[in-house]
């Protein structure tokens, strides 16, 4: 951090060995240093704000001020700086007659902002896509934290499991209560081996609404840790599998009854050469 000094009715003005290395320079090759050096260093575009803070200040409007601005390194190229200043004494009659502040090399931060925005908006690119995708194939989303023993939901995914609008989030016992008693086991099994590990997963299981009725579902689900904590998590999809395992079990159900009644002509005709040419045995 860099230092500057600025005595108002003489505008003579310091700058600190720092506030020159800053920008790559000494305060020798700088010289002879005036309230111009500054001026001539801020990209034209970020003095027009920082005066007109500065000035609110020396007008008595704000106690201080605080800007960030760009400024030209030796090298040509651009560091941004947290620019901070207040007025430290006055005349008699009240005007301002020093000022002082510091300069802060933000421009790490500063480029961390823009990754972090441009990261953002690429993440906002891909979920409008993959919400665009989901919706139209009926896929919902869903996130398990182990931690807080909750699964959050999107809303095609609250739809499908019968939660109440408004609701994001169901406690994992409660979700497990309402899966089907056969698949519960299974499931808990499988929640368990996935929170020590970080594999996928792909979960079939049935599960009741809340009119009794009882709905077929697929997941498929990875796990992964969140950022800083390490706090296990899950983050999958699911989509409504009832009328494809109903027309399943209609077809198997025909199948079964086909093979009786084959069976059962067999026996009747009595003519094992002819079941056997069309496939019974």
């Amino acid at each position: 951090t860099g230092l500057w000094d600025l005595q108002l009715d003489t505008n003579q003005i310091y700058y600190s060995t720092e506030w020159a290395a800053l920008l790559g320079y000494t305060l020798d090759e700088l010289q002879p240093v005036t309230r111009d050096t500054f001026k001539s260093l801020v990209h034209p575009d970020d003095f027009p704000e920082t005066k007109r803070r500065v000035d609110e200040v020396l007008q008595g409007i704000e106690t201080a001020y605080e800007s960030e601005i760009r400024m030209k390194h030796k090298k040509g190229h651009w560091v941004w700086v947290l620019d901070r200043g207040r007025v430290v004494e006055h005349n008699a009659d009240g005007k301002p007659l020093r000022m002082i502040g510091t300069h802060t090399d933000i421009t790490r931060q500063k480029e961390a902002e823009a990754l972090l925005r441009a990261r953002e908006a690429q993440l906002r690119a891909i979920n409008e896509r993959f919400e665009l995708a989901t919706d139209a194939g009926g896929i919902g989303i869903w996130v398990l934290y182990f931690n807080q023993n909750i699964i959050t939901v999107d809303d095609l995914s609250r739809e499908m499991f019968g939660l109440p609008d408004g609701i994001t989030s169901i406690s994992i016992d409660e979700w497990l209560h309402r899966v089907h008693r056969k698949d519960q086991a299974m499931l808990a099994e499988q929640l368990t081996r996935l929170k020590h590990s970080k594999g996928v997963a792909d979960l079939s299981f049935r599960y009741f609404m809340n009119d009794g009725q009882m709905k077929y579902f697929n997941a498929y689900a990875r796990m992964s840790y969140e950022p800083n904590t390490d706090a296990p998590e899950l983050t999958g999809v699911v989509y409504d599998t009832t009328k494809l395992n109903k027309t399943q079990n209609k077809l198997q159900q025909r199948e079964r009854i086909l093979n009786a009644a084959a069976i059962s002509l067999r026996k009747l005709l009595g003519n094992d050469e002819l079941f056997e040419s069309i496939g019974y045995s």
